[in-house]
């Protein structure tokens, strides 16, 4: 069996691959009707997050962290390094009626009792590096709960 890389590798991907918006639209349909978190982590996650203090670990226009909010939490504390994307959550808060439980920042000292991560992972360029903030963010007693997006994404391509 012979590999085709190199300029002409890539070409052949691009003319046959429909690129990275149609390959969003198309994983988006696992979510129709469907709450992302229940997908991710089950039906018991709202019971899970129930007046908790959660982190949203690569919260991005702060959807999930709304939807935490919304089903209970005691507090949301949504991360992402984007400030562009920090506000747009804030905003989303206040049109929901949660801004009073979420907070949406670049970084937290605070510890909560739940880390939940969505399809953050594969942008990270140091993954060992992240857990260890996570840990050091989460209860003694408490949770991180990962779920990995798709790795082509991640800076360094599906490695």
């Amino acid at each position: 069996m012979s590999i085709i890389g190199g300029k002409l590798g890539y070409m052949l991907l691009k003319t046959g691959w429909p690129g990275e918006h149609a390959a969003k639209s198309r994983s988006n349909k696992t979510y129709v009707y469907r709450n992302k978190l229940e997908v991710a982590f089950g039906p018991d996650i709202f019971r899970q997050i129930n007046r908790k203090t959660v982190i949203d670990f690569g919260c991005g226009i702060g959807q999930e962290a709304i939807a935490i909010a919304q089903h209970g939490a005691a507090q949301v504390i949504g991360i992402d390094i984007r400030e562009g994307v920090l506000q747009q959550a804030r905003e989303r808060a206040q049109a929901a009626g949660v801004a009073q439980k979420c907070k949406f920042a670049q970084s937290t000292n605070e510890v909560c009792d739940i880390v939940i991560s969505l399809d953050s992972f594969e942008h990270f360029a140091d993954p060992a590096e992240i857990l260890r903030i996570m840990r050091s963010l989460v209860r003694q007693d408490g949770r991180a709960l990962i779920e990995f997006g798709m790795p082509w994404f991640h800076p360094y391509g599906p490695i």
